[in-house]
């Protein structure tokens, strides 16, 4: 009994000497806040695109705003948002955002096209791709470095508010196979966010 009791004794010391190094870490707790970020990210329906970069300024101790400017599936995409709870510390930081997607003019794709007599194949065809705005609700979980740069994840949701439609330039009699609407339907900006970025602090 006297051994289970030491045991339990040494293990809530242990605990606590644990949870007071965590608390102390050096690597998730900045010194102070900085003033401003220079973020590269990559993902998916996020602000940054499928590459781009992020620029955050601190409105308080608690709070960024962020702009970010990137390429992405639909044309450019730039975007604007606030991030609450973005403290010096790792943390889990609520996002609301806009973005817009400039869309693309008249390039050529190479998609499968149907003519009248039901027979498809694959031949290039002028697309055109309209502007797209959404409206975005997303998490990032935020780990900070000892010099303030912040790694982040950020999971969501991208909701379109207006836009994205496409239109082809077809010859008479052909539309585009459900394989190639399919696609088309795909590339469009919305859905589910997943995105990384790594955001280097700017004192």
């Amino acid at each position: 009994m006297n051994k289970l009791k030491l045991s339990i004794l040494l293990l809530i010391i242990i605990t606590n000497k644990n949870i007071s190094l965590s608390q102390n870490n050096k690597y998730d707790v900045a010194p102070n806040n900085p003033s401003f970020y220079f973020g590269i990210g990559t993902g998916l329906n996020v602000n940054t695109g499928l590459m781009g970069i992020k620029l955050g300024t601190r409105l308080n101790e608690f709070s960024l705003i962020e702009a970010s400017a990137g390429i992405g599936s639909w044309g450019n995409k730039i975007g604007l948002g606030i991030v609450l709870n973005a403290k010096n510390s790792t943390s889990w930081c609520p996002v609301i955002s806009i973005s817009r997607a400039t869309g693309l003019d008249k390039f050529s794709n190479n998609l499968e096209v149907k003519n009248s007599l039901g027979i498809t194949n694959n031949r290039d065809v002028d697309v055109t791709l309209n502007p797209a705005t959404l409206f975005n609700i997303s998490m990032q979980r935020q780990w900070v470095r000892p010099k303030g740069n912040r790694i982040v994840l950020e999971l969501g949701y991208s909701i379109l508010f207006a836009g994205s439609e496409y239109s082809v330039i077809l010859n008479q009699g052909e539309k585009l196979s459900d394989l190639s609407e399919k696609v088309m339907n795909t590339l469009k900006p919305g859905g589910i966010m997943i995105g990384f970025t790594y955001n280097f602090a700017i004192k």
